[in-house]
């Protein structure tokens, strides 16, 4: 995996499975009827971390190559003029935009995640998506889609009663 600039030192995630969850009981919740909602997932993940614990899950090794931010800020620069010839030059300029502020993620804010997901456990009571479980979901070795979904269904009938 390479990562310019090697990323941030931890970064808050969140399962796909689970913000579907969120928005699901958030809109069908009258007592939650304009409520400012911050979500995160369970825990915070630096780049070498992610790569370590998938690789566990995969059973290969996934290398983290940090390379020098200067590499994708030229490739932004020589990008930048062509993006009016395809919608893939103008996606590629505007993910090499991103890269730069990823890397600065303000850690103030990733470590304020942690308390917002204990808010979220506390408002849905439901049960968060681990990175491996979320893995092994996309690998189609762990728990199905039907499976999740009965989890998260019966974690909302139980936070309703």
């Amino acid at each position: 995996m390479v990562v310019p600039g090697g990323g941030p030192k931890a970064l808050p995630t969140i399962s796909p499975v689970d913000l579907g969850e969120i928005v699901a009981q958030t809109t069908l919740r009258d007592d939650l009827a304009g409520r400012r909602i911050r979500v995160a997932g369970p825990e915070l993940l630096s780049f070498p971390e992610a790569a370590r614990r998938l690789s566990a899950v995969y059973g290969k090794t996934i290398r983290v190559l940090a390379i020098p931010l200067v590499l994708p800020r030229i490739a932004w620069y020589v990008t930048r003029p062509l993006i009016r010839l395809s919608s893939t030059l103008y996606f590629v300029n505007a993910m090499l935009g991103f890269i730069q502020p990823l890397n600065r993620f303000p850690q103030e804010i990733a470590l304020r995640a942690l308390e917002d997901h204990k808010d979220l456990v506390r408002t849905f009571d439901y049960t968060p998506t681990t990175l491996e479980t979320e893995a092994r979901r996309r690998l189609g070795g762990g728990q199905d889609d039907s499976a999740i979904e009965q989890r998260h269904a019966a974690d909302g009938a139980s936070h309703r009663s």
